[in-house]
């Protein structure tokens, strides 16, 4: 019965984690007015690989499907030239500008769940599902720190209490005992901008918000999913 249990706790970690694997941060960048970013899913794409550019958290490729190129991103992964990558779930960017590569991507897909054909058996996620906000930075708590002063420096706070004020921007509620929220404070250190953050309080979408709660590295769910650094056991509470 107890591993029955666990078998289902981590299926449903899966389902609704699907974007949030260690692989899972992307390069904070604003939209441009006019140009939203636009979430699809289609049926499987099935492309070529013709150019291959790392980073360290996402590797650009440039494909080849009916004739067309196009560049898509994908977490991190060892890809070389004539690989072929499957995936159907995508969000376009558009003038996308990366700061590591000093360079404008008119358009590019930046992909979850990507399957390299040559190795079947990986299955590589991607939070690029969770999309940076397109808000001013918010004003820091007199009292706390930035998500950039976190993302910087995390050994420096772990097993501390912290507090950050910041936007939600995606909540999934009652998973494994508690709630789970993504928060951006318009800040980001290294191309990492979203903070999990896991609270027994029910927490509205799109509120701002001060947390204060106990950070964690190495956090390991299980299932493949795994946080580098996460806000644990949060409360919220006012400006002092």
């Amino acid at each position: 019965m107890r591993q029955f249990i666990t078998l289902i706790s981590m299926a449903t970690l899966t389902l609704f984690m699907s974007c949030d694997s260690k692989t899972e941060v992307a390069e904070k960048q604003p939209y441009p007015a006019g140009h939203p970013m636009i979430e699809q899913e289609r049926p499987q794409h099935e492309v070529l690989v013709k150019e291959v550019i790392q980073t360290e958290a996402y590797t650009y490729l440039n494909v080849e499907e009916n004739n067309k190129t196009f560049w898509v991103a994908v977490a991190k992964q060892e890809t070389k030239v004539g690989d072929v990558i499957l995936f159907s779930r995508s969000m376009e960017m558009r003038n996308f500008e990366s700061k590591t590569l000093n360079r404008i991507f008119p358009s590019i897909l930046f992909v979850d769940g990507a399957q390299n054909k040559n190795n079947p058996t990986k299955v590589v996620h991607n939070k690029a599902a969770v999309s940076p906000s397109t808000d001013s930075a918010i004003e820091a708590y007199k009292d706390g720190i930035t998500i950039e002063t976190l993302f910087s420096n995390p050994k420096k706070y772990a097993g501390k209490t912290v507090s950050i004020r910041g936007k939600v921007t995606k909540v999934n509620n009652q998973i494994m005992g508690r709630n789970w929220v993504h928060l951006q404070d318009g800040t980001e250190s290294n191309g990492k901008f979203d903070l999990m953050v896991t609270t027994n309080e029910t927490i509205a979408l799109e509120s701002v918000i001060i947390v204060q709660g106990v950070i964690a590295l190495d956090k390991d769910f299980g299932a493949g999913y795994f946080y580098d650094t996460i806000m644990e056991e949060a409360v919220t509470i006012q400006d002092s």
